[in-house]
């Protein structure tokens, strides 16, 4: 999932029953990761994992 693991993608799986995997690999700094995380969490209350 390089270059597709954000946010937007993780929380739409999640949301249609799947598990979003956010990459953190595709995040160029453990900043980033974390907002994509936040922002994942704003967008989903269903599970989703950073990997």
């Amino acid at each position: 999932m390089h270059r597709v693991g954000y946010a937007a993608l993780a929380a739409s799986v999640s949301n249609a029953g799947g598990l979003g995997i956010i990459t953190g690999f595709t995040q160029p700094t453990p900043e980033d990761l974390a907002r994509e995380i936040d922002r994942c969490r704003d967008m989903t209350d269903q599970p989703f994992g950073a990997i």
